[in-house]
Protein backbone atom coordinates (compact mmCIF):
# COMPACT_ATOMS: atom_id res chain seq x y z
CA UNK A 1 0.00 0.00 0.00
CA UNK A 2 1.24 3.19 -0.80
CA UNK A 3 0.02 4.91 2.74
CA UNK A 4 2.09 8.19 1.48
CA UNK A 5 0.65 8.45 -2.42
CA UNK A 6 -0.19 12.44 -2.51
CA UNK A 7 -1.66 12.87 -6.20
CA UNK A 8 -4.94 14.11 -6.16
CA UNK A 9 -4.00 15.84 -2.99
CA UNK A 10 -4.13 19.61 -3.36
CA UNK A 11 -0.84 21.23 -2.97
CA UNK A 12 -0.74 25.13 -1.52
CA UNK A 13 1.25 27.61 -3.54
CA UNK A 14 2.55 28.52 -7.23
CA UNK A 15 4.33 25.02 -8.93
CA UNK A 16 7.82 25.57 -10.76
CA UNK A 17 7.67 25.92 -14.72
CA UNK A 18 6.33 23.09 -16.59
CA UNK A 19 10.27 24.12 -18.45
CA UNK A 20 11.48 23.51 -14.65
CA UNK A 21 10.00 20.27 -14.27
CA UNK A 22 10.77 18.92 -17.80
CA UNK A 23 14.72 20.33 -16.41
CA UNK A 24 14.66 18.57 -13.61
CA UNK A 25 13.87 15.23 -15.14
CA UNK A 26 16.53 15.43 -18.10
CA UNK A 27 18.69 16.62 -15.33
CA UNK A 28 18.16 13.47 -12.91
CA UNK A 29 18.84 10.76 -16.21
CA UNK A 30 22.18 12.64 -17.50
CA UNK A 31 22.81 12.92 -13.55
CA UNK A 32 22.32 9.09 -12.88
CA UNK A 33 23.30 8.02 -16.59
CA UNK A 34 26.84 9.71 -15.79
CA UNK A 35 27.19 8.52 -11.95
CA UNK A 36 26.64 11.83 -10.72
CA UNK A 37 25.11 11.24 -7.14
CA UNK A 38 25.44 14.66 -6.18
CA UNK A 39 23.90 15.89 -8.61
CA UNK A 40 20.79 13.71 -8.27
CA UNK A 41 20.31 14.63 -4.80
CA UNK A 42 20.64 18.25 -5.56
CA UNK A 43 17.41 17.18 -7.33
CA UNK A 44 15.25 15.97 -4.27
CA UNK A 45 13.90 17.85 -1.33
CA UNK A 46 16.05 16.68 1.88
CA UNK A 47 13.12 14.93 3.45
CA UNK A 48 12.10 13.63 -0.35
CA UNK A 49 10.30 10.15 -0.27
CA UNK A 50 11.41 7.63 -3.19
CA UNK A 51 9.77 4.70 -4.13
CA UNK A 52 12.08 2.43 -6.70
CA UNK A 53 9.97 0.32 -7.05
CA UNK A 54 6.72 1.39 -5.92
CA UNK A 55 5.71 -1.49 -3.59
CA UNK A 56 8.50 -1.30 -1.28
CA UNK A 57 9.30 0.88 1.45
CA UNK A 58 10.19 4.24 0.63
CA UNK A 59 13.65 5.59 0.75
CA UNK A 60 13.13 8.43 2.78
CA UNK A 61 15.64 11.72 3.38
CA UNK A 62 18.98 11.82 1.38
CA UNK A 63 21.34 9.61 3.36
CA UNK A 64 18.94 6.98 1.80
CA UNK A 65 18.46 8.14 -1.48
CA UNK A 66 22.45 8.43 -1.78
CA UNK A 67 22.75 4.46 -0.29
CA UNK A 68 19.85 3.41 -2.95
CA UNK A 69 22.07 5.17 -5.86
CA UNK A 70 25.45 4.84 -5.15
CA UNK A 71 26.04 0.97 -6.54
CA UNK A 72 24.08 1.83 -9.55
CA UNK A 73 24.64 5.43 -10.82
CA UNK A 74 26.99 5.07 -13.81
CA UNK A 75 25.71 2.07 -14.46
CA UNK A 76 23.03 2.41 -16.88
CA UNK A 77 22.09 5.01 -19.03
CA UNK A 78 18.73 5.96 -18.34
CA UNK A 79 16.02 8.25 -21.29
CA UNK A 80 12.77 9.77 -21.26
CA UNK A 81 10.73 7.59 -23.46
CA UNK A 82 8.11 10.16 -25.00
CA UNK A 83 6.86 13.34 -23.61
CA UNK A 84 7.18 14.24 -19.89
CA UNK A 85 3.70 15.39 -18.69
CA UNK A 86 3.20 17.98 -16.07
CA UNK A 87 0.27 19.32 -14.40
CA UNK A 88 1.24 21.65 -11.73
CA UNK A 89 3.60 19.94 -8.86
CA UNK A 90 3.06 16.88 -10.49
CA UNK A 91 4.64 14.95 -13.70
CA UNK A 92 4.95 11.81 -14.95
CA UNK A 93 6.68 10.10 -17.82
CA UNK A 94 8.03 6.74 -19.19
CA UNK A 95 12.05 6.33 -18.49
CA UNK A 96 13.68 3.39 -20.49
CA UNK A 97 17.26 2.52 -19.30
CA UNK A 98 20.02 0.71 -20.61
CA UNK A 99 21.86 -0.80 -18.62
CA UNK A 100 25.38 -2.34 -18.48
CA UNK A 101 27.13 -2.42 -15.69
CA UNK A 102 26.26 -5.55 -14.60
CA UNK A 103 27.11 -8.24 -17.30
CA UNK A 104 25.58 -8.89 -20.70
CA UNK A 105 23.34 -5.48 -21.75
CA UNK A 106 19.59 -5.35 -20.95
CA UNK A 107 17.27 -2.51 -20.49
CA UNK A 108 14.35 -2.04 -18.34
CA UNK A 109 11.32 0.32 -18.48
CA UNK A 110 9.59 2.09 -16.40
CA UNK A 111 7.06 5.12 -15.82
CA UNK A 112 8.28 7.40 -13.09
CA UNK A 113 5.39 9.58 -11.47
CA UNK A 114 6.54 12.71 -9.36
CA UNK A 115 5.54 15.30 -7.19
CA UNK A 116 7.23 19.03 -6.87
CA UNK A 117 7.13 21.36 -4.22
CA UNK A 118 6.97 24.91 -4.37
CA UNK A 119 11.14 25.24 -5.04
CA UNK A 120 11.03 22.72 -7.97
CA UNK A 121 12.78 20.07 -5.71
CA UNK A 122 11.24 16.25 -6.16
CA UNK A 123 9.22 15.28 -2.90
CA UNK A 124 7.80 12.16 -4.11
CA UNK A 125 9.23 9.44 -6.92
CA UNK A 126 7.00 6.93 -7.84
CA UNK A 127 9.02 4.50 -10.34
CA UNK A 128 6.46 1.98 -11.69
CA UNK A 129 7.81 -1.24 -12.59
CA UNK A 130 7.91 -5.04 -12.83
CA UNK A 131 9.10 -8.32 -13.43
CA UNK A 132 7.56 -7.79 -16.68
CA UNK A 133 9.45 -5.10 -17.70
CA UNK A 134 12.67 -5.80 -15.35
CA UNK A 135 14.65 -7.22 -18.15
CA UNK A 136 12.19 -5.58 -21.29
CA UNK A 137 11.70 -7.24 -24.34
CA UNK A 138 12.12 -4.62 -26.33
CA UNK A 139 15.82 -4.16 -27.23
CA UNK A 140 15.55 -1.19 -29.41
CA UNK A 141 17.53 1.57 -28.27
CA UNK A 142 17.50 4.62 -28.20
CA UNK A 143 13.78 5.20 -26.94
CA UNK A 144 13.81 8.87 -28.71
CA UNK A 145 16.24 11.84 -28.97
CA UNK A 146 17.55 12.18 -25.35
CA UNK A 147 19.26 14.83 -22.88
CA UNK A 148 22.23 13.53 -24.93
CA UNK A 149 20.55 15.12 -28.19
CA UNK A 150 21.59 11.75 -29.54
Amino acid sequence: MLENLVFGNPIEGTPPSSDHVRSVLNEYCKCLSEGDVDGILNLFDPEARFFDPVGEPPRVGHNQIREFFEPSAGQLVLRPEGAIRVAGFYAAVGMRARVHGYGPEFFVDTLDAVVFNEAGKMTHFYAFWGSSNNPSPDTNWPPQQGWDNS
